[in-house]
């Protein structure tokens, strides 16, 4: 008969195996967290800001589906700030592009590459990450830095709604220091088709009470593919433009009814006609017509190019180079990211996993287009109360704002805040209105189909100045002042300063009032988490500091300069200054 093991032999077996369970659970950490990047190669010096990159594991085996991200804290308040999901459009572009081109706190600097040592990294000033924590994901599987055993059955719309949705909650339990942060998802171009639909898909999961419950307050889409139909609204954009003439637009009308996208192959009249229109827009840049046309090589076909310019609203991949583009194209960005991704120190830096095969922009092909149109997604989410910025850079010839404003106006929601200009630094900036079902639609003149990435200055006094990144979380607040002392509280000047003056409502559809407040920040709450302040130190240190930007944000030109007059006047202040 075998003899009973000691105590001691049962303490040793206990302890290897919780020095087992200890190993797998910090191996399932190490591969489920995210990993600091303090330096990035090609940047000089240390980060000057927190980002994390990392994998989330979405299969029943670590090697099965493995999401890969990059998350950047707010510069600002990441405890309180909105946290953002972007996802790039494509389908299928890396979210290194938002992080990299739009609106990331890095960029590539434009300078000859010679191949020889890598493109060199630079801080963009403009980054939304001033004011909200953002999480670029790199989705459908196949993009970036994301892989999968069999990449290709788990590439289309409603995959990638499912992933993303999946990816989020598993992204929080990782991140639970974020949940009560406001969540908002955000993305532009083709993503304006999964992206309302992630987050009917996020709501109907707090409903239904998953776990970890998210916070989500809304959306916001760029230049946004919604209906399928923009090539249609192309004709009128361009002929608006003047890039055709009367005698073209007139005849398109006529021969092709409206239709542009699946003409009837007997219908040779359409068919000539669009071939003249595609000739006359042959060296015209689409996605920002101001801008110069380059050549772009990795379009390898007229078939492709056709594609993307008739039929699906898809970005072209743009990845791969068969020569280097010129310094003043768009493209030659994109040329020095395919560079500096590729690099091995950049994939150390980055914790890229070895498997990962050679990093393209773009995966736009093996794509399954099961999701018709966004357009339903955005009367649901409505009627459930969520916020939603739709905004457009005005250039854009892929995705016109007019296309935008049509399916809009088939919401039909009753206008809040009628058709009227937004400023920035007191010239206008682009248009805006309101609705009642908290929607702001807002354009970026002179910006093209990625608004923030030609416009970087106009993008983030948008963004910073819009609910999403004013909205107060405080659930009470002291009544307002009468309206009739908003603006009568003058500063004697032989005494310091003994309160500020706050701008409240400071959002695209918002009235201005003023308050006032004690020098320990009580006017903050009224106007809620991060209000605009205009601030006066004592008068003899002649010192004047105001934030008066973004009240030229909110108002009409001749409103913004008379009542930021009146109220300098009434505070015995000449001068203005921004900080």
């Amino acid at each position: 008969m075998m003899a009973p093991p000691s105590p001691y032999s049962f303490q040793i077996i206990m302890l290897l195996s919780l020095t087992t369970l200890l190993h797998i659970a910090s191996h399932h950490h190490i591969q489920a967290a995210g990993s600091k990047v303090e330096y990035l190669p090609g940047f000089d010096g240390p980060l000057p800001f927190q980002l994390e990159t990392g994998y989330v594991g979405l299969g029943d085996t670590d090697d099965d589906l493995q999401v890969f991200y990059y998350f950047v804290e707010s510069e600002n308040d990441p405890k309180n700030d909105p946290l953002i999901l972007w996802l790039t459009g494509g389908p299928g572009c890396s979210s290194f592009s938002g992080l990299a081109y739009q609106i990331g706190p890095i960029k590539f600097k434009i300078e000859e590459y010679n191949g020889s040592s890598l493109p060199n990294l630079l801080l963009r000033p403009q980054s939304w990450t001033k004011v909200s924590n953002i999480i670029f994901v790199d989705l459908p599987f196949g993009t970036g830095f994301s892989y999968a055993k069999d990449v290709i059955s788990h590439r289309s719309d409603w995959k990638l709604v499912h992933h993303t949705h999946q990816f989020i909650r598993k992204w929080f339990i990782e991140h639970p220091e974020f949940l009560s942060n406001k969540f908002y998802m955000g993305a532009d171009s083709y993503s304006g088709i999964p992206a309302p639909a992630i987050v009917h898909e996020i709501s109907n999961g707090n409903d239904k009470g998953l776990h970890p419950w998210i916070n989500l307050q809304g959306y916001l889409l760029g230049n946004p593919t919604t209906t399928k139909k923009e090539p249609n609204d192309r004709i009128p954009y361009v002929h608006g433009m003047a890039l055709i003439s009367d005698e073209l637009f007139l005849s398109l009308q006529r021969n092709c009814k409206g239709e542009y996208m699946n003409i009837d192959s007997q219908n040779h009249l359409c068919l000539r006609d669009m071939q003249y229109f595609q000739e006359c827009l042959s060296r015209i840049n689409t996605f920002d017509i101001l801008d110069i046309y380059c050549e772009d090589n990795s379009l390898k076909n007229n078939e492709a190019k056709q594609r993307v310019f008739l039929s699906e609203i898809v970005e072209a991949s743009r990845s791969s180079y068969l020569s280097v583009p010129a310094m003043d194209c768009q493209i030659y960005g994109f040329f020095l990211g395919t560079q500096w991704a590729n690099d091995a120190s950049v994939r150390k830096a980055l914790h890229i996993r070895e498997e990962i095969g050679k990093w393209e922009r773009c995966y736009t092909t093996d794509f399954d287009y099961d999701i018709a149109s966004s357009f339903e997604f955005h009367v649901n989410l409505s009627a459930k109360g969520y916020r939603s910025l739709i905004y457009s850079g005005d250039h854009d010839a892929v995705v016109p704002f007019s296309s935008t404003q049509a399916w809009i106006r088939a919401l039909n929601y009753s206008i809040v805040d009628d058709w009227r200009p937004w400023f920035l630094n007191g010239q206008v900036a682009g248009y805006t209105r309101t609705y009642a079902n908290q929607m702001t639609f807002a354009t970026v003149k002179g910006a093209g189909h990625t608004a923030p990435e030609y416009k970087p200055d106009e993008g983030l006094a948008m963004f910073s100045s819009t609910t999403i990144t004013t909205a107060t979380t405080t659930t009470t607040s002291p009544p307002p002042l009468p309206q009739s002392q908003h603006y009568h509280h003058r500063q004697k000047k032989k005494k310091p300063q003994t309160f500020e003056y706050w701008i409240c409502n400071r959002t695209l559809g918002g009235d201005i009032t003023v308050k006032r407040g004690r020098r320990d920040g009580e006017g903050g709450r009224w106007c809620g988490e991060r209000p605009s302040f205009l601030t006066r130190a004592a008068a003899d240190s002649g010192e004047l500091e105001f934030l008066l930007q973004r009240w030229n944000l909110l108002n009409t030109g001749t409103r913004a300069g008379s009542e930021s007059s009146q109220l300098m006047s009434e505070l015995e202040l000449d001068s203005v200054a921004t900080r």
